[in-house]
């Protein structure tokens, strides 16, 4: 009895992970990839991306990472991200993606540790 008190014990304090059932970091690395992908296509070409499909990217993004689009929302709703954004979106998931994991339980991204983005005029 007191080795299974121990085994548990010793999972919970050096390694809560292994309590969630969770995939692999990649999971969720390529989820946000390609929702970088979308905003790219967009920033290059407006075009090029369906509104619904650039909605879906921004909103993610936005909520994942904390950082609003500097332009606003128009007055239909409609969210158009600007380089600065992309480029603050992409400073965000370089700093902090070797701390995303993906819950296959609850289908979402958790952050073990965030970085703090830190933007300094030019």
């Amino acid at each position: 009895m007191q080795k299974i008190f121990f085994s548990v014990l010793y999972l919970i304090l050096f390694n809560p992970e292994s309590l969630f059932s969770q995939s692999s970091d990649t999971s969720a690395c390529k989820l946000i990839e390609s929702r970088l992908t979308v905003v790219t296509r967009f920033v290059n070409d407006p075009n090029s991306v369906l509104s619904s499909e650039r909605q879906d990217a921004v909103n993610f993004l936005m909520s994942l990472t904390g950082i609003e689009i500097e332009a606003g929302i128009d007055y239909l709703g409609q969210l158009f991200p600007s380089k600065t954004d992309l480029r603050y979106w992409r400073i965000w998931y370089e700093r902090n993606k070797n701390y995303l994991f993906w819950d296959n339980e609850q289908k979402v991204i958790h952050i073990k540790k965030t970085t703090k983005l830190f933007v300094f005029s030019q």
